[in-house]
């Protein structure tokens, strides 16, 4: 389980996590994570709509999640 994972192992597989997402999950991922911008804003930077940012969030968690219990993408 990834939560037995020492550190350096587990920031390893996020890192490459985040590197083989795809384009539209990523985005969407980094501007609710790290800017913190809400649904809306995200939408309307690019240019989709909310439900679109909802599943691309999804899709980006799920992503992230596999590659951490699994090793990889």
């Amino acid at each position: 389980m990834a939560r037995h994972l020492p550190l350096p192992e587990l920031l390893r597989r996020i890192d490459r996590a985040l590197d083989t997402m795809e384009p539209l999950p990523y985005a969407v991922f980094e501007r609710h994570r790290f800017s913190a911008l809400d649904y809306t804003r995200i939408a309307i930077e690019l240019g989709v709509s909310v439900d679109e940012v909802e599943r691309a969030l999804a899709d980006a968690m799920l992503h992230i999640n596999r590659s951490v219990e699994q090793g990889g993408p």
